[in-house]
């Protein structure tokens, strides 16, 4: 009897011990999910204050932190048109854009409040100019990220032979000073180079696609073409496994050029004859056309060059997403709209 005694006695305590540990468990499970939830709900909060204040990070807090002392873009102060440059008859110019308007990104949906102000932005700037505003979206190729499509856009358009230069402009950019024409720009680029078939900016990567100048001649038509038939670049990696460097087509330019940026990777090297390409292409310093807004803490390339300035021509929004981007172009189109009345 004593043995049923002290047996059950065991049995209670082996009963205690686990349901105390059952317990433990349970409690310790439940910590961690909070704390699991706590963490969530602060990153949440952490992304939500960035996005509210991230407008303001980039223009007073990064005016304090890091100021910018040019005023201007130092190289169009040094565009003195020539008298041969003056006379000369009016360009044909289109502004060219493009969208996918069923891509599933409301912010690009043409019913969008933000894509009406866009559009009003370039329609305003174009009118002032007698610029033709060309949208372009019956170029867009579904085979490929619409990005690429930019280059096929281009090249059709110049084959109707309506415009002597193509301006073609991403939807993330508004146009700041409309004191600025795409004639200075060329003519710029003119006297720097006669052989001025394709004009782009540079960034820290070099060649930027967001925003350039093409030449209606047969060269820039066969140099589009060329980067629109690099398909082995679609993809995010070369065949040998390395990630291309770029989204999308800017990754064709680089190739061809066989840029510092291209070659510093084991990648593969376009066959033909860079320099020689090189020779028809004039690169502008970034403020020229190509602005960016930069955080603060970004410390990537010449701030001087990159950051946008009251009085440079456009502001691009490379690189940023969602409603961070959202929030910048409203933030500028009220400026622009601001500069321009």
């Amino acid at each position: 009897m004593a043995s049923i005694t002290k047996r059950n006695r065991l049995v209670g305590s082996v009963y205690v011990c686990a349901q105390r540990s059952v317990i433990n468990v349970t409690q310790n499970k439940m910590k961690t999910f909070i704390i699991i939830i706590m963490m969530m709900m602060v990153y949440y909060l952490i992304i939500q204050l960035n996005e509210m204040t991230y407008v303001w990070q980039t223009t007073t807090f990064a005016d304090f932190l890091t100021p910018i002392t040019r005023k201007t873009c130092s190289i169009m102060n040094n565009n003195n048109n020539n008298n041969e440059m003056m006379n000369m008859k009016k360009r044909r110019i289109g502004m060219l854009l493009l969208y996918d308007d069923k891509s599933g990104d409301s912010t690009w949906s043409s019913s969008n409040e933000l894509m009406t102000k866009v559009l009003a932005n370039r329609m305003k700037y174009c009118k002032k100019y007698d610029y033709d505003l060309i949208v372009a979206n019956e170029y867009l190729d579904s085979s490929r990220p619409a990005a690429w499509s930019k280059l096929i856009a281009v090249v059709n358009t110049m084959k109707k032979g309506v415009h002597d230069y193509i301006f073609y402009i991403d939807m993330d950019i508004v146009i700041m000073n409309m004191d600025k024409s795409i004639d200075d720009f060329i003519d710029l680029a003119i006297s720097m180079n006669k052989d001025s078939d394709v004009i782009m900016t540079n960034d820290w990567n070099g060649p930027n696609t967001g925003v350039w100048i093409s030449k209606n001649t047969e060269w820039s038509k066969w140099f589009l073409q060329q980067a629109w038939n690099q398909d082995h670049l679609v993809k995010k990696r070369s065949a040998n496994g390395v990630p291309h460097p770029f989204e999308y087509e800017q990754r064709a330019f680089h190739f061809l050029l066989n840029t510092k940026k291209w070659s510093s990777r084991n990648l593969p090297l376009y066959r033909g004859n860079s320099s020689d390409i090189a020779k028809h292409i004039t690169l502008l310093p970034q403020c020229a056309f190509n602005s960016y807004s930069l955080h603060p803490l970004d410390w990537r390339g010449s701030r001087e060059e990159s950051q946008y300035v009251q009085g440079d021509f456009i502001i691009h929004f490379a690189g940023k997403k969602g409603q961070i981007k959202v929030n910048l172009m409203e933030h500028y189109l009220g400026m622009a709209n601001n500069n321009n009345n």
